[in-house]
């Protein structure tokens, strides 16, 4: 979902970086897509036809929503224009003004910027919007007051396909950046500050859920489920079919009694920037945002725990003592925000701790859907293959039944 970046668009002698610089995981692909993915690179992930005229387009929607010297540009000779990324959902472009023109006084913007980010709009992969309501209404709403905080870049422009961003260059939130104290505090923060926004769009949207049942449904339409386990032989899905299983957690999240707060739903570190050089912590692409449990923030993070970035091989949940300290942090700034949170019995250290990992299972049973459902690749260089596609779905049912094992036994669930 994420379509953020870490290139520096002025540095053009960087090498591309592999896709898996430590090799795919060979016990659940063949050797023919081993070999397609050996060599892949991040670069390999942009989707979607460039526009022709999209130095023109870019300039032009700068020159209406900035002003300034941006207005001085004669034609596309005076920017630059650099596709960053594109895009499960949006294509993102970094746009410079040259700093050959003549400077002219902003009175709009007088810290008028020489570097924007333009995102162009593609459609969602899925729908967290009602019938009837605009597909993107709710993004402008959820930018326009994430940027009016300070949580997200600011926004200069909005228009029908996309919008017009303060460009910055950064790190996305890694294993490093998780090891220092400092940046974690102030991401828990963060993400307490998220959860007490009062944003003006629907409140009982289950979208989420809701979604994950319809690819359950369309997986099963659209694969000889049953011919394939019996050909593979997938060990999980003989053991207990992913349509009984998912019954069971629909039971299980439907019942829990959880606070429901404004969430991310995407907070990952793909997301998360680290900007340079001053390593401000800012979010982008809260496309799929919406009012919703707290705990499916906090898993959808901790579920990078220590993994880089296309690390596809390791799923374990942090060791209870790393959510603790996280959510203690969490509870701190949602405490100050909100004096009194920490007494409520809904908002003790081990309710939200169990809450946590029970959301943790959640997202990977989102993942498990969400792959099942595939029926074309996601990476254009590397086909549609459903032998391969069910092999790591099955490893990834294990790593879920594993984590269920424990929330069991640790009786959380």
């Amino acid at each position: 979902m994420a379509d953020s970046t870490t290139a520096d668009p002025n540095n053009n002698t960087e090498q591309p970086k592999k896709l898996f610089p430590n090799g795919a995981p060979p016990d659940v692909i063949d050797d023919k897509m081993q070999e397609a993915l050996k060599n892949l690179t991040v670069d390999d992930l942009v989707r979607g036809t460039t526009p022709k005229d999209i130095e023109e387009r870019c300039l032009s929607l700068c020159q209406a929503y900035i002003g300034g010297t941006w207005s001085q540009a004669k034609s596309t000779e005076d920017v630059v224009v650099k596709r960053i990324s594109g895009g499960l959902t949006n294509q993102l472009y970094h746009v410079q003004l040259k700093d050959t023109l003549p400077k002219v006084a902003n009175t709009i913007y007088p810290d008028e910027p020489t570097d924007v980010a333009i995102k162009l709009y593609q459609a969602k992969h899925m729908k967290n919007y009602e019938d009837g309501d605009s597909e993107r209404l709710t993004d402008i709403i959820v930018l326009t007051i994430i940027s009016q905080v300070g949580i997200g870049p600011k926004v200069y422009g909005i228009f029908n396909d996309g919008v017009i961003l303060a460009y910055h260059k950064h790190e996305q939130f890694r294993p490093k950046h998780q090891k220092d104290a400092k940046l974690l505090k102030e991401l828990a923060q963060l993400l307490a500050k998220i959860h007490h926004l009062n944003v003006p769009i629907r409140k009982n949207n289950n979208w989420l859920l809701t979604e994950m049942r319809n690819m359950l449904n369309a997986g099963y339409a659209n694969t000889d489920v049953k011919g394939l386990v019996e050909e593979l032989d997938l060990k999980q899905f003989k053991n207990k079919d992913l349509a009984d299983e998912f019954e069971e957690f629909e039971v299980l999240i439907k019942n829990l009694k959880t606070p429901i707060v404004f969430c991310h739903n995407d907070f990952r570190g793909s997301n998360i920037l680290v900007t340079e050089p001053n390593q401000k912590i800012l979010l982008c692409d809260l496309e799929y945002s919406s009012y919703g449990a707290r705990g499916f923030d906090m898993a959808v993070f901790l579920t990078e725990w220590e993994r880089e970035l296309f690390d596809f091989d390791s799923f374990t949940m942090p060791e209870t003592e790393v959510i603790e300290n996280f959510v203690k942090l969490y509870i701190e700034e949602c405490n100050e925000i909100v004096p009194g949170y920490a007494e409520k019995p809904e908002n003790q250290l081990t309710t939200v701790v169990n809450e946590a990992k029970i959301f943790f299972l959640a997202n990977f049973m989102f993942f498990l859907v969400f792959m099942f459902k595939q029926t074309e690749s996601l990476i254009p260089q590397i086909p549609y293959d459903a032998k391969n596609k069910m092999k790591y779905i099955d490893k990834y049912y294990a790593n879920y039944l594993n984590i269920k094992k424990r929330l069991i036994d640790d009786k959380i669930i």
